[in-house]
């Protein structure tokens, strides 16, 4: 690793919903696990940059404690500083290199290393796996990211097209500028009508738009080490540890594939499979979850695992109005994804799923107002007493397998409704305030507007809405906030305007889950 690269340009810092415990916890338990429970664990993250992955876990879960390690000075002290500012006394983080760690640290329920693997050299990565096994808890759960092959021989060639072209003793700044040129010049002339011209197109479109300081560690640093899969878990099972899952679990199933093909996998050893399930669509990124060699995994996901879940959509689906006197099946479109289903039950459990989103809810409570729902249409000739929990979870099985269903054992606190006070984190209001990205509290990132942003830093549970319209109002007067209209900003707005803006945009903070209950 090129010395102080992190302190000269320091790594996008923000939360990673596949790097929070509550992922870990609920993939455990879905495999037959034992994992410590979230309310008091003990977890390690390994290159936490600034802790913006870290701290909303450790303000959440208050009665648990979290230990951060990074290489960057710098990053840890204004990660210290974000952590002063908020008063937590349950998190550390800890400058100091991963080489240094060892069992004087205790034991950990889980270990976080997004973004840390394929970017270190050999020596290091060894170690890291050695950490995963030697501070483990018995029934703790690592979660290790890296690149991973064949996908990323693509992304390979363009690392090494801008690493040609950039001068090695540029400043920082200087080599990003020499790496954007190239980029925009292989944009501009790479064939169109060839089938290389064209991958190489869609690669180039995700570098344009990346950030500069992500292009500079993820394309320029001296270490990125794609691995295929096999490989990694060939690593890991030398250290003692074996393959739980992915934290995307959904991506570990062969249903998108031709039915021939899903037979063929399907006879495959789990490993095996997945590899060649990487194989077929090009794959070229990895969330991986490690336990213990011994402990006993299961890999059956029936309706009495679902019980042990409170359930809810990944993302909300477009508006859509279910009729149950069709036979038509009924698409429901959720981001980039869509399922279908032209079954009353279907419907009425997406519908259920629909209204309370982003809050979740027992697979029971989902099954007694589907129920009820259908019980309540009186348009249908149909009884629907024969329906059991069982059918309500086969049903979010389906859903399940396609990815769109939150799981947790612990879900986070979320709102569905705007109170009268609404309140939002104190690091969201941190974050709005310093105009960085917001972690909500699904932790995801959300990048917000001027208006929203002015909003957030005001939800401290102290206004009621009419305290903030007024707030609102002398802003808008004095010049502090500008507030969109018809697609223009404008300093003055009407009441009407500024009292259905302050509306909408709380309940679409409401819906993001940015509020707590």
């Amino acid at each position: 690793m090129r010395k102080n690269s992190y302190d000269l340009v320091p790594y996008p810092t923000q939360s990673h919903p596949a790097a929070h415990v509550r992922r870990l916890e609920a993939v455990a338990t879905l495999f037959g696990m034992q994992p410590r429970p979230l309310a008091d664990c003990r977890v390690l993250e390994l290159g936490c940059a600034a802790g913006l992955n870290l701290i909303p876990q450790s303000l959440e879960l208050s009665q648990s404690d979290f230990v951060g390690v990074e290489l960057s000075q710098r990053q840890v002290d204004q990660g210290q500083s974000i952590i002063a500012t908020l008063g937590l006394d349950n998190i550390e983080l800890r400058q100091g290199d991963l080489l240094d760690i060892d069992t004087s640290w205790g034991q950990f329920d889980y270990i976080l290393a997004h973004g840390v693997y394929s970017w270190v050299p050999e020596n290091v990565r060894e170690k890291l796996l050695s950490i995963c096994k030697k501070v483990l808890s018995p029934t703790g759960v690592a979660m290790v990211s890296y690149n991973v092959l064949p996908g990323w021989h693509c992304c390979g060639a363009l690392r090494e097209m801008m690493t040609y072209h950039v001068s090695k003793s540029a400043a920082p700044k200087e080599q990003i500028s020499q790496a954007r040129d190239i980029v925009r010049f292989m944009t501009e002339h790479f064939p169109a009508d060839t089938a290389y011209g064209q991958v190489m197109r869609q690669e180039l479109e995700f570098i344009s738009n990346a950030d500069d300081n992500y292009l500079y560690h993820e394309h320029l640093e001296d270490n990125n080490h794609p691995v295929y899969f096999h490989d990694f878990i060939e690593g890991a099972e030398a250290d003692g540890l074996q393959f739980l899952a992915d934290t995307d679990v959904a991506s570990m199933f062969s249903m998108h594939l031709p039915a021939e093909a899903r037979n063929a996998l399907g006879a495959l050893p789990l490993v095996k499979q997945q590899q060649y399930m990487d194989f077929l669509t090009n794959r070229k990124f990895r969330s991986t979850l490690l336990c213990h060699q011994g402990v006993p995994v299961t890999r059956n996901i029936g309706p009495e695992v679902l019980r042990k879940f409170q359930l809810s959509l990944s993302t909300r689906p477009e508006p859509f109005q279910p009729s149950f006197d069709s036979k038509k099946p009924l698409t429901f479109r959720l981001g980039r994804g869509q399922i279908a289903t032209d079954s009353p039950l279907g419907m009425a459990v997406m519908e259920h799923l629909s209204k309370q989103w982003p809050r979740s809810i027992t697979l029971d409570e989902l099954h007694a107002a589907s129920i009820q729902r259908l019980a309540n249409l009186g348009k249908r000739d149909e009884s629907f007493d024969h329906l059991s929990i069982d059918d309500t979870a086969q049903t979010m099985i389906e859903i399940f397998v396609s990815g769109f269903v939150n799981y947790s054992v612990h879900p986070p606190p979320v709102a569905n409704l705007v109170s009268n006070r609404p309140l939002a984190t104190p690091l969201a209001r941190l974050q709005a305030a310093a105009g960085m990205s917001v972690t909500n509290q699904r932790h995801e990132n959300l990048n917000l507007d001027e208006f929203s942003r002015f909003l957030v830093t005001l939800l401290d549970s102290q206004h009621d809405h009419k305290q903030l319209l007024k707030k609102i109002q002398a802003a808008v007067a004095t010049g502090e906030l500008t507030v969109p209209q018809d697609g223009q900003k404008h300093r003055r707005v009407d009441q009407a305007h500024l009292n259905s803006l302050l509306s909408n945009t709380l309940v679409g903070l409401c819906n993001i889950s940015l509020l707590k209950a």
